[in-house]
């Protein structure tokens, strides 16, 4: 029990998410480059590719960062919430 309660502490006293987040970017913008460079005087391919990275990447840098952070409460009035309030009530 006690074990759990330190292991919580250290990843919410973490400090390596803004770190790990710029990293993503970085590399992001890297394949981007990479991705112009393949389709090189071919400019719809390009764009399909490039956008296709693009939707495909923006989506997982949104959910690395909703659920990079255990314990950081995004949503206060959650409906899982409400919905356990009212099940002890009755």
């Amino acid at each position: 029990m006690m074990r759990a309660r330190e292991d919580r502490v250290h990843l919410a006293s973490d400090a390596t998410v803004p770190l790990k987040g710029l990293a993503m970017v970085i590399f992001g913008a890297i394949t981007q480059i990479a991705l112009m460079l393949v389709h090189l005087g071919q400019r719809r391919p390009m764009r399909v590719a490039v956008s296709l990275f693009t939707v495909s990447f923006s989506t997982c840098l949104v959910l690395t960062a909703i659920f990079g952070a255990p314990f950081q409460v995004f949503m206060p009035h959650q409906p899982g919430a409400s919905l356990s309030e009212v099940l002890r009530g009755l």
